[in-house]
């Protein structure tokens, strides 16, 4: 009780004086990712299949395109888009390597045939350094 006479001098001097709380070591999260989480405005959405939802979900894994099952707005590389399943759920937000436009070109392929169409393009849609879970 920092109200009971001398309790910072005793403090000060060492003596055990109330109760010690102790910080707990967390996780902080990167701040690009909370500002994913709190401060990203999407400009688009992109819907994935079951599968890719799990993936997202338990594993942590980066988006591919051939999870992805349809898209909505318009948007570049760069932007922030949803991340939702195909009941139209939010799953999470993401920065997307590939713009709309480019992104219905690949929806559904699998990596090989990406590269083939963007050959100095990432592997992942959405890089799970760069995605939240919401």
């Amino acid at each position: 009780n920092g109200r009971s006479k001398d309790a910072v001098l005793r403090v000060a001097e060492g003596k055990s004086v109330g109760t010690l709380f102790t910080a707990k070591k967390s996780r902080k999260a990167p701040e690009r990712k909370l500002w994913l989480r709190y401060g990203s405005d999407p400009v688009g959405a992109i819907y994935v299949d079951d599968g890719a939802a799990k993936r997202l979900h338990s594993s942590g894994s980066s988006l591919l395109a051939v999870g992805i099952v349809g898209q909505a707005g318009r948007y570049e590389a760069g932007d922030v888009v949803e991340v939702r399943d195909r009941n139209d759920k939010t799953i999470g937000r993401g920065i997307t390597e590939f713009s709309s436009t480019a992104l219905k070109k690949i929806q559904g392929q699998k990596s090989h045939r990406v590269r083939k169409q963007f050959p100095e393009a990432p592997d992942e849609v959405i890089h799970r350094d760069r995605f939240v879970l919401l």
